[in-house]
């Protein structure tokens, strides 16, 4: 057996007590069987060598850089992969970059996550930063798309229904990432406002779309059309939840209290309105807020 991968792990180790924390992955997938076994015994001695941190929330680089190598250890072994996830998780939000975390995400089958963990990424790295050119090729790599897929959606754009038809033509376990990636393509056409929002929520809310209403860039009527599209699902109160912030930051008082009365109305028990109550109420001001009081749709504590 080799003895390679000994002298990896003692170069790395020392790289990482100086504080670069290496990525182990190529080497350690290089491993058969038996070094593995051998590595996984040898990290785990290493380890215990290492002093024990007064705060077991105090960062060690070289403790960092053997979760990372036993993780590869027990994914490639047939375990999970939480162990692996988790390491290079806290190497990337402990000042490192976020490539090797999105390619153990696509590792490990969870292609999706990866990509809209990079499209975020993306949308907050500064201008030159280095690591945003590394996301981009990573995208580019791992985001197949079918032919002609963005020319149909370009073409179907700003029509919902006709930007749904073209997803219902491809496959269904493609369907949450291409969404992801329809909505980036509507921005690069210039869509805005409603028009963005009403494409960008067809396969239901996210992060970005709720920012988009409480940034006070969509319309109720809007939200009201895309909770249209939700009726009869647990999620449907939410909608309209979403709908009422948009027109309390409009100023429509009386559209405020319709819609929050509908969300009540419609909210799945393990869904609550708390948040939309909070939010207009935090939003409101005293007239909006006496009317609030007046229909019993102010949260809790304003009703005491």
């Amino acid at each position: 057996m080799s003895l390679d991968w000994r002298e990896r792990l003692e170069t790395e180790l020392r790289e990482a007590g100086e504080g670069t924390i290496p990525d182990p992955a190529d080497w350690v997938m290089d491993l058969d069987v038996e070094g593995r076994v051998a590595l996984e015994v040898a990290v785990r001695d290493e380890a215990t060598r290492l002093p024990t941190p007064l705060d077991e929330r105090a960062f060690q680089p070289e403790r960092r850089y053997l979760e990372r190598v036993a993780g590869w250890c027990d994914w490639l072994g047939g375990g999970g992969s939480q162990r692996l996830e988790a390491a290079e998780r806290v190497v990337w939000l402990r000042g490192g970059t976020p490539l090797p975390y999105l390619r153990v995400l696509a590792e490990v089958g969870d292609l999706i996550h990866a990509l809209r963990l990079a499209e975020a990424f993306l949308e907050r790295a500064r201008p030159g930063d280095p690591q945003a050119t590394e996301v981009r090729d990573f995208i580019r790599a791992e985001d197949v798309v079918p032919e002609g897929f963005d020319d149909a959606i370009r073409a179907a754009l700003p029509d919902p229904d006709a930007v749904e038809a073209v997803l219902a033509e491809t496959e269904p376990d493609d369907v949450v990432r291409l969404l992801w990636r329809m909505t980036t393509l509507a921005k690069e056409s210039g869509l805005e406002g409603d028009e963005l929002f009403a494409v960008a929520t067809l396969g239901g809310a996210s992060p970005q779309t709720l920012a988009m209403v409480e940034n006070g860039e969509v319309s109720a009527g809007a939200v009201e059309a895309a909770a249209a599209r939700f009726a009869g699902t647990r999620a449907e109160g939410l909608w309209y939840g979403l709908a009422a912030r948009a027109a309390c930051l409009a100023g429509d008082h009386l559209g405020t209290l319709r819609l929050l009365r509908v969300a009540v109305a419609k909210a799945d028990p393990g869904l609550p309105p708390e948040m939309d109550l909070a939010f207009v109420w935090e939003h409101a001001g005293e007239e909006l807020r006496t009317m609030l009081v007046q229909q019993q749709l102010a949260p809790p504590e304003a009703m005491r």
